[in-house]
């Protein structure tokens, strides 16, 4: 009987196949394929790995697949692995050692997904290894589980070493989308005979994903108020509804739902990024500070404490840094900017040193507070990006030159013509330097992302108090009170402005 079987359903996988076949080749002793409808040349890859192929006619439920792949598999322990996945190199040696077990045994791996795109990689932890027995079955339509059998068979689940590198996250917004769609559609056809909490909370993280964000927060809600939803998911469902509350500029609601999230799991470093991000807003900019540099600390220390987090996202170290930097900018806290400083220097000499010029000329712009010169502008704008814009724009604002302002920010715009904070940026670069026109045609055009914004609201409301269209100003001024009630609510300053162009429109 051979030890080890490697347990797969394939479709259509020429492409990653051979990379996961052969991260395993040399340690498992069976490849059970199932394919569901390849067309093109994966089961010939297959077959070149020498492994065994079954047909399987695919009904819309992955747990039924890979049960048809269990039953074909006569390995004493399995493996069970996805075509855009690989077992890490330094995992071969302790999957052999931890199979030498005769033991009811489910062992925890951690499966690292890599996400150049968004350039967050997260690890989710799932029992992936484990003895093999005919009472075991997966279940869940969809993002399906092994762990419930197990328990239910009383086998042991322990945390292991084990690495797999999942590549399937790698991929565009826009193909995000597509499987999320996907998956949408099987878990809302499960969840229609099975109300787990579990499905629940996998149909509202599909619908953040997809940003129909008032069908994701009534299914984290659900996912909260039934039995059953892990500590770890929990976590996570308030850490999503604290999400949705800040994009909606309820700071209130967004902090209560991440403390929720932190009284049940503090180690999560995502968390704590998202609580800065709420602090800053709410304005209490010492305690953002220091959950900037908890959320860097958690980060490093990830490795160390996965076995506390079943699913961790990892942070964009630079993004943070540089949130840390513009918030020391802004407060001119120059001990606080050193050491976010101190970090972006160890960043730069471990993942920028073809950069590294350039970004300790932006050090040195940042540490000394100086006038930018021409060869600083031309240094800097070689290595701007998503995560150093907001920084460079804080440099820009410093400018005195209104020409030069203007000019630049009009580069950047070429540049991320998507990017709020620089349209709001020139429009009032512009209304300075009596340019009103150009700003109101400017947020006129950008219209879409400014009404997302109550700040971009406001300042077009005013360019068009200035040029007298009172009328327009108050449509603004009704959107805000509409869209932004929580805004409307705590600013009096926004209601006294509305009420005078009301009086004013009357008379």
């Amino acid at each position: 009987m051979p030890k080890i079987s490697l347990s797969m359903i394939v479709k259509n996988e020429e492409t990653s196949l051979p990379r996961c076949l052969n991260s395993v080749k040399d340690v498992v002793d069976e490849i059970v394929i199932v394919d569901t409808g390849s067309k093109d040349n994966t089961l010939n890859i297959a077959l070149e790995f020498g492994a065994k192929i079954f047909n399987y006619t695919w009904d819309d439920d992955f747990s039924a697949a890979r049960n048809f792949a269990l039953k074909n598999s006569t390995g004493n322990f399995i493996l069970y692995l996805d075509a855009d996945e690989e077992l890490s190199n330094n995992s071969r040696n302790e999957l052999l050692k931890l199979s030498e077990t005769s033991e009811k045994i489910g062992y925890y791996c951690t499966v690292r997904s890599i996400d150049e795109y968004s350039k967050q990689d997260n690890t989710i932890r799932y029992i992936r290894f484990f003895k093999n027995a005919d009472s075991i079955r997966f279940n869940g339509k969809v993002h399906e589980q092994i762990t419930d059998s197990l328990i239910e068979n009383n086998y042991k689940l322990i945390h292991s070493d084990i690495e797999i590198i999942h590549y399937g996250y790698n991929i565009s917004s826009k193909d995000k989308s597509l499987k999320a769609e996907r998956n949408l559609k099987l878990l809302l056809k499960e969840y229609a005979n099975n109300q787990k909490p579990y499905i629940a909370f996998q149909i509202a993280q599909s619908y953040f994903i997809l940003k129909n964000f008032t069908e994701a927060e009534k299914f984290f809600k659900i996912s909260l108020t039934s039995n059953g939803l892990s500590k770890d998911l929990q976590s996570e469902s308030y850490y999503y509804l604290a999400q949705i509350s800040h994009n909606n500029f309820d700071i209130i609601g967004s902090e209560n739902n991440i403390k929720n999230a932190l009284k049940l799991n503090d180690k999560k470093p995502f968390h704590h990024y998202l609580y800065a991000k709420i602090l800053q807003r709410k304005q209490d900019y010492s305690n953002a500070l220091n959950t900037y540099k908890k959320a860097l600390e958690l980060n490093k220390r990830a490795d160390k404490i996965h076995k506390e987090n079943l699913q961790t996202v990892l942070l964009n170290k630079t993004e943070v840094i540089f949130s840390g930097i513009n918030l020391s900018l802004k407060l001119n806290d120059k001990r606080n900017l050193d050491f976010f400083l101190n970090e972006l220097s160890f960043e730069i000499n471990s993942n920028f040193r073809h950069q590294k010029h350039n970004y300790d000329n932006l050090i040195k712009i940042l540490s000394n507070n100086k006038p930018i010169s021409n060869d600083d502008i031309e240094s800097i704008f070689e290595i701007i990006s998503d995560e150093n814009l907001e920084t460079i724009l804080q440099i820009i604002d410093g400018i005195t030159d209104f020409n030069l302002k203007i000019n630049l920010l009009e580069k950047l715009h070429l540049q991320f013509y998507e990017d709020l904070e620089i349209i709001k940026r020139l429009a009032l670069a512009y209304d300075t330097n009596n340019l009103t026109d150009k700003s109101i045609t400017l947020f006129s055009s950008n219209y879409e992302k400014v009404e997302e914004d109550p700040s971009a609201l406001f300042y077009f409301s005013s360019f068009l108090i200035k040029k007298n269209q009172f009328e327009k100003a108050l449509e603004i001024f009704n959107i805000i009170e509409k869209k932004f009630p929580h805004i409307y609510k705590l600013n009096p300053k926004i209601r006294e402005v509305q009420e005078k162009i009301s009086k004013a429109i009357k008379i």
